[in-house]
């Protein structure tokens, strides 16, 4: 390993300064893009990194100081846990998976966590595995190549969840399942990583959607899919985090139920084939088209994994979201406003409307 020792500023205006494999950087000041090889990464020892710079594929080692204002790369590790800055976003330091990205699938980033932000790892998977929930039931997390998600099979349920953050916490580890199905797992490294309900089949999806002329849809990183249609209209989806395996060969596809809460109101289903041969059904309910608003503007929110929510806001409103969600013409505003419609789906019951800052509409048909 080749060994720098610096003292001058290795300052790089509008450039990058690429390093050679092995390197090892130990003393003085570096300042702007800096980079390595991912096989090789360059070692920093006892450097102060200056403000703006960006890191990408290098280890920071012994007596690194980093200021705040710094971008953090793709690559870039620590030898020391406590050298992570607490809350900030660090998926996008993972690599991503090698495999290629699924045609008409809009994912956030799909990153490899075989990898890790510490040096040296098993990785951050591992470290999930090594969770009392999973050893003391001789329980597996996988993640699947291609899609990104977390996947645990306990037959007949297959559960899958993708993950869409990573952040240094202080907190103890384990494994916390939140709201809508949401899960937080914090590793015995101090890692939090937080996953949404994934859609397991997604191109079993956009095949039964090619017969409403539809050809895309986006993984949002709330764990939502957003679904094209008519112009000014889409739709706002949450798949269920877990599939049942059927008993027999069914026709696969885009299935439509009857809500259990509500008279009139659909319950759309995914049937498909596993990797495995095996037929699966995936519920996909509707969802709130935006929830981290309705959670910052309202009060007691309740979202459930079968399209049920309940919030507060001048009063408590209690119902199941409409799939679509249409584009208004109103000017944006600053909050969320309910009107009241009148029945929309024939259950004898007035409705409401949610229109959201951005003047985009859905409704709520009320449950009593």
């Amino acid at each position: 390993r080749t060994v720098l020792k610096t003292s001058p500023v290795w300052k790089q205006v509008g450039l990058s300064l690429t390093l050679a494999e092995n390197t090892r950087i130990d003393g003085g000041t570096v300042q702007g893009e800096i980079s390595d090889e991912p096989e090789a990464p360059a070692i920093l020892t006892n450097v102060k990194i200056k403000s703006e710079s960006r890191l990408s594929n290098v280890i920071i080692g012994d007596n690194v100081q980093l200021p705040k204002k710094v971008m953090f790369g793709e690559g870039l590790r620590f030898t020391h846990h406590a050298d992570i800055p607490t809350g900030v976003e660090l998926i996008g330091v993972l690599p991503d998976l090698l495999t290629d990205e699924v045609e008409g699938v809009n994912y956030p980033k799909r990153a490899d966590f075989s990898a890790d932000v510490l040096e040296p790892s098993d990785g951050i998977l591992y470290a999930i595995n090594q969770l009392p929930d999973f050893k003391n039931n001789a329980w597996v997390l996988n993640q699947d190549a291609e899609l990104s998600h977390f996947e645990l099979t306990i037959e007949p349920l297959r559960f899958s969840v993708l993950p869409v953050s990573v952040k240094k916490v202080k907190d103890s580890a384990g494994l916390t399942v939140q709201d809508a199905q949401r899960v937080r797992f914090v590793t015995n490294t101090g890692l939090e990583v937080l996953t949404q309900p994934a859609l397991q089949a997604p191109s079993a999806l956009l095949s039964a959607l090619a017969a409403f002329d539809v050809s895309e849809f986006t993984v949002q990183a709330n764990g939502n899919l957003q679904i094209p249609a008519a112009e000014g209209i889409w739709f706002s989806v949450r798949p269920d985090w877990l599939s049942t395996e059927l008993d027999a060969e069914t026709e696969t596809g885009l299935k439509i139920g009857e809500s259990p809460y509500e008279n009139g109101f659909i319950l759309a289903s995914l049937v498909f084939t596993d990797n495995q041969g095996k037929y699966r059904k995936q519920l996909i309910p509707p969802a709130i088209a935006q929830p981290d608003m309705l959670h910052s503007l309202a009060k007691n929110v309740s979202l459930k994994t079968d399209g049920l929510v309940s919030f507060k806001l001048d009063k408590t409103y209690h119902g199941m979201v409409d799939y679509a969600v249409t584009q208004g013409e109103e000017a944006m505003t600053d909050t969320l406003q309910v009107e009241s419609i009148p029945d929309a789906n024939g259950d004898g019951i007035a409705d409401v409307v949610l229109i959201y800052p951005n003047s985009e509409r859905q409704i709520l048909f009320v449950v009593e």
